[in-house]
């Protein structure tokens, strides 16, 4: 399988790009859930539902 432009980025790429993501995170913390993407994914699924469903729940009493 042949890699596309975004997998022949180099890892400076992503870390300039992860540090973009985490600066944008502190800047508009209610915007933004960072997620340590190193845990079991069940629990990184886990953490998104529940933002995602406090989230809802939120916008919903509005």
């Amino acid at each position: 399988r042949r890699r596309d432009r975004f997998e022949q980025e180099s890892a400076e790429f992503f870390a300039r790009v992860r540090a973009h993501y985490l600066q944008q995170a502190k800047a508009a913390p209610k915007k933004w859930l960072v997620v340590d993407g190193t845990q079991a994914p069940d629990m990184v699924q886990n953490i998104i539902t529940n933002h995602l469903s406090d989230v809802l729940l939120e916008f919903d009493s509005k």
